[in-house]
């Protein structure tokens, strides 16, 4: 299949966008969506398998007397003298420490901390707690990865249509799993460890969400070697269409405990450079 040069840049842009927010790789124009995914593993792992999203437990601390910021070094000791726990369940995320709550005033606060259990959500009793924490919490958050399940998927809905009268995205999800939820359940623990070291009256755990993707959505176009079980080569490059590259996490085959933003950097760097140096000499598989 060959395509022009001007289509060639919408479908680049196209499954930048897609790749992006839904990990969905874009069809040509006539084709033909997938059968709706599954609720088992299918065979072949192609378009829209493996979605998956980072899991962020929230422990949150607060002090009768003092700002707790003025202790967070504590949080960065850990986070690179317990290694371990980085490699086996996530990573302690220091940088997500209470201030962007701050930041952005009582009502962003209000939105983000959930209070302590016996404390009202509303009236008197709750103004007065924000009145008096409000400085004085700190959310610790963790990051630990959702393992990459063939049957957590995007396809296209049967049913439900868009206002182009195109099928709509549908996602598959939940990361309430076994292994997920004892990641989730270790980090906890170990945010409750360093908040009671750093000297917090009050220690509590915020809300586990309801099994929906949390940040960082990766997955859906997997990069591999072999076309039955991938979506594009290592260059992004479709192994389809020859000039389809997909840019952007949902390449990834799985993912870490950390922010994914420097790997999407340094593979589209690679994805351009074989573009410019290698496919617009010659177009076609560079694989």
């Amino acid at each position: 299949m060959r395509v022009s040069g001007q289509v060639m840049k919408l479908l680049f842009v196209a499954g930048a966008l897609l790749a992006g927010v839904l990990g969905l790789l874009p069809l040509p124009a006539g084709a033909v969506g997938p059968e709706p995914a599954p609720l088992a593993p299918p065979v072949q792992l192609t378009v829209g398998y493996q979605k998956v999203g980072h899991l962020a437990p929230v422990i949150l601390v607060a002090d009768e007397l003092k700002k707790l910021g003025v202790d967070l070094k504590l949080v960065e000791f850990v986070r690179y003298a317990d290694a371990r726990t980085a490699l086996l369940a996530g990573s302690l995320d220091a940088a997500s420490v209470g201030p962007a709550d701050l930041e952005a005033g009582p009502i962003g606060t209000a939105i983000s901390m959930n209070p302590p259990p016996g404390t009202a959500r509303w009236g008197a009793g709750y103004r007065d707690f924000l009145a008096k924490y409000f400085a004085r919490y700190a959310a610790l958050v963790a990051q630990t990865e959702n393992l990459a399940y063939a049957d957590q998927t995007i396809d296209l809905d049967p049913d439900v249509r868009d206002q182009y009268g195109l099928p709509a995205p549908r996602l598959t999800y939940d990361w309430r799993r076994p292994n997920e939820l004892a990641r989730v359940e270790f980090l906890m623990k170990k945010m409750e460890e360093i908040a009671h070291a750093m000297g917090a009256t009050q220690v509590w755990r915020a809300p586990v969400g309801p099994g929906a993707p949390g940040a960082h959505h990766e997955g859906g176009t997997r990069m591999g070697n072999d076309p039955k079980t991938s979506v594009v080569n290592r260059y992004g490059q479709t192994w389809d269409i020859p000039n389809l590259f997909v840019i952007g996490s949902s390449t990834f085959p799985s993912m870490s405990g950390f922010n994914p933003t420097l790997t999407i950097q340094a593979v589209t760097y690679m994805s351009a450079d074989a573009i410019v140096n290698r496919y617009k000499n010659n177009p076609g598989p560079l694989v």
